[in-house]
């Protein structure tokens, strides 16, 4: 768990705030789908791209490194007030 806190720490230097980035990316998975995609369905789906590569290299740890990581992503993402699910059923946020 250690090495996932210090991967978030790290990425979150790099990109940037979680709940940000990760409402940035569902207002434009929402224009590119025509689909209202919330900040936790982001993370989730970033859950499953990392399943799947973790199926196809089992041996790879950064795999299951960043599934804890997207996982803890959508808990902070699922209990933020700007990130409630009903921001994001109304309307397409772009």
């Amino acid at each position: 768990m250690a090495n996932v806190e210090a991967l978030l720490k790290e990425r979150g230097t790099q990109w940037g705030d979680a709940v940000d980035t990760h409402t940035r990316i569902a207002a434009a998975w929402s224009a590119t789908l025509n689909h209202i995609v919330n900040p936790v369905d982001v993370a989730l789906m970033m859950v499953q791209l990392k399943v799947i590569r973790a199926q196809i290299n089992p041996g790879n740890a950064d795999s299951y490194d960043d599934i804890e990581g997207y996982t803890q992503i959508a808990k902070l993402i699922a209990g933020h007030p700007s990130c409630l699910s009903e921001n994001f059923q109304d309307e397409l946020p772009l």
